[in-house]
């Protein structure tokens, strides 16, 4: 499911002029989302480098270095809440950005049958990402990467981000 139509448009049209009114349409979308969403994810969608190709921290060309899940049980209760840790390798191999989602409530990912399947085998090059409200307190940042793997990470919780710089052998 793609909620904004921009991944959709991007894939299907190399004309610029629609690619840019897409982008448009879920940058007012974000905006008009702003109060449903935690402040630390507004302020990473919306951040001025995150889409723009010659900033060293814009998620395009990132590739995903890993992806883990962790359960851990909420205190003094029964229940239990999944979070999840995506690391991503900059494009140029000289940092590495964490997001961390808290509360997961849904989470997908998978290479598709009639996915461009890269030499390496890999996910490839984070292509672009989007963020949409699913409804009041749930959000979903959804991922596409060039081997046309799709991940979507639904939650209601915390979102965090950071850099790191790294040292790549």
């Amino acid at each position: 499911m793609l909620y904004a139509n921009y991944l959709l448009v991007q894939r299907e049209h190399e004309d610029h002029a629609a690619l840019g009114a897409a982008f448009q349409r879920y940058v007012a979308a974000l905006d008009a989302a702003k109060d449903r969403m935690p402040p630390n994810l507004y302020d990473f969608m919306t951040a001025s480098w995150h889409y723009d190709h010659l900033d060293r921290r814009a998620l395009h060309d990132m590739r995903l270095r890993t992806f883990t899940v962790t359960e851990t049980q909420v205190a003094n209760t029964q229940n239990w809440e999944i979070s999840i840790e995506i690391v991503l390798l900059g494009a140029y191999f000289d940092r590495e950005l964490h997001l961390r989602y808290g509360n997961v409530k849904k989470y997908s990912t998978g290479i598709p049958e009639t996915a461009r399947r890269t030499p390496s085998g890999s996910h490839g090059d984070l292509l672009t990402d989007e963020v949409a409200v699913l409804k009041e307190g749930e959000c979903v940042h959804a991922m596409e990467f060039s081997s046309g793997s799709i991940f979507e990470i639904s939650f209601c919780g915390s979102f965090d981000y950071k850099f790191g710089e790294t040292q790549v052998p």
